[in-house]
Order: structure tokens, then sequence, then C-alpha cells
């Protein structure tokens, strides 16, 4: 966390085609702000993936993704403890 809200990550998503013998590998990175309105949590992301191998007819380069998500209460953890 770098403070402020905001948090910097990376969660590539590796796939592998048996059938194609072909590799899907991304280089990923997302920036998310997280910021209180209406008294509610919410975070902002944004995410961008450079594919490194990829199937060359179906994968662009480059992708990005914006991200809008509202904190809620995980009643599960409040059960479980």
């Amino acid at each position: 966390m770098l403070g402020g809200g905001w948090t910097v990550g990376s969660a590539p998503t590796l796939s592998y085609d048996w059938t194609n013998d072909q590799a899907e590998i991304p280089i990923n990175l997302s920036v998310t702000k997280t910021t209180v309105i209406g008294g509610r949590p919410w975070k902002f992301g944004i995410e961008a993936n450079y594919y490194i191998e990829k199937d060359e007819k179906t994968r662009p380069d480059f992708m990005i993704g914006f991200n809008i998500t509202p904190v809620v209460e995980n009643k599960l953890a409040n059960f479980l403890n």
C-alpha cells in the first residue's frame, strides 16, 4: 500500500492451449485508489496488460481495463471469528 488509499499490484493470468500449442503470457500492472463516496468505500482502478506471448490471431499486443468496485463487509469473516 502506498498510503492515501493508493495501491499498486500485479495479477497476471497465464494460460496454455494444449490443442494449438500456444501460451498466453502477459505482463500485468494495476493501480487502484480507494475512496469513500456517500459513506461507502469504493475502489477505482486501471489495469494494463502487455502480452509477451500470445495467439497472434485472437489477442492484441496491449490491453487496458478500468474497474469500479464497491467495498462491502464480509459477513463470513465475522462468522468464522
